[in-house]
């Protein structure tokens, strides 16, 4: 976890404060009560304030976890050069195939696939005015054979749509199979022959509601309405056989989408491996000056504590010689152990 040095500063100057107030506190506490006992000796006094110091220094090091940001620097050092290289592989790999990519559509122009699928759109747009007039003619045909209006709307819209799928069915039948002109004049005579039959069945269904709507004065014969038909449906069917993709230009327009789709994100990779590599250096700086500012900032506290340490001691030392009424001898002083006084980054890294 990465340590914000200016709050941790902050937070330590708060608590040191604390805690000299309360060392001051304990050490005049014991003292007096020290000075009072009968054979109460200083070293037993020093101790206690040496021991004080210690702690107070220990919650230094809990605080900073120097070590433990060390460890972190080494790890993110190590590991930084093989981040590195790996990055250059990938950005290498994907620079290749997207080279690749270009070579190839160079050698495929599949623009013209945008022609042909924009067209077919539109085409696709007039064979639905196309499937709408049918219903305008079949829906009241169909009325016969429903029990109402809107029974007789389904059945011919159902009918419509089918037409409009018949008629592409059998336009890319005839386009796949149909190899010879003869061959096109045979399919082609063959499934408007076949919907002729279908159209003579709606034709009589519609002279039966005519004949139901009029006394007989009008008369219109059934390959009228067979003609009719025929129109709508030849020229849907024409429209599909002269405009729908083929099977292999369908394929080659996803695949176009998606190397487009492929092309997008190599690109965004790229640039986020070139950002990647660009701050690898500086997560390794960075950690390595926050070190350096931690180590600055423990050396500092050590001394100050170090300074405290011996001020207090000198003071416990006036004090219990003037609450005995005699000079005290001064004893040998106990060395705080002072981690970071002569530490230094060079010798890890």
């Amino acid at each position: 976890m990465k340590k914000n040095f200016i709050t941790i500063d902050k937070a330590f100057e708060k608590e040191l404060q604390k805690e000299l107030l309360s060392i001051d506190q304990k050490v005049s506490t014991k003292t007096r009560s020290t000075s009072a006992m009968k054979g109460g000796k200083i070293e037993y006094l020093i101790q206690f304030i040496f021991s004080l110091f210690q702690i107070t220094l220990s919650k230094l090091y809990l605080s900073i976890q120097w070590e433990n940001q060390l460890k972190e620097f080494l790890q993110l050092q190590s590991t930084s050069g093989k981040r590195k290289q790996d990055l250059k592989i990938e950005l290498a790999t994907i620079k290749e195939t997207v080279r690749k990519q270009i070579l190839d559509n160079r050698d495929h122009d599949l623009s013209y696939l945008e022609h042909v699928f924009k067209r077919w759109n539109l085409i696709k747009i007039v064979i639905a005015f196309l499937t709408l007039g049918e219903l305008a003619f079949n829906y009241k045909a169909f009325q016969v054979l429903a029990p109402n209006v809107f029974v007789g709307i389904i059945l011919s819209l159902t009918l419509g749509v089918s037409l409009v799928f018949l008629a592409h069915f059998l336009a890319s039948f005839i386009r796949k199979f149909a190899q010879t002109l003869w061959q096109h004049a045979l399919y082609w005579t063959l499934s408007l022959g076949l919907m002729s039959l279908i159209f003579y069945f709606i034709s009589h269904l519609r002279l039966l509601y005519i004949s139901q709507m009029n006394d007989g004065s009008l008369e219109v014969g059934n390959w009228s309405f067979v003609c009719l038909n025929l129109i709508y449906f030849s020229t849907a069917m024409f429209l599909s056989y002269k405009n729908s993709p083929t099977r292999n230009q369908k394929k080659a327009y996803l695949q176009s989408k998606k190397d487009a789709e492929t092309a997008w994100k190599n690109k965004n990779r790229i640039s986020d491996i070139k950002k990647e590599l660009k701050s690898i250096p500086n997560e390794v700086i960075e950690k390595e000056q926050l070190l350096n500012r931690l180590l600055v900032y423990l050396n500092e506290q050590e001394k100050l504590i170090q300074a405290k340490y011996n001020q207090k001691v000198q003071e416990v030392i006036l004090n219990f010689s003037l609450q005995k009424g005699e000079s005290v001898k001064t004893p040998s002083l106990p060395t705080l152990n002072l981690k970071y006084q002569s530490l230094n980054l060079n010798d890890y890294v």
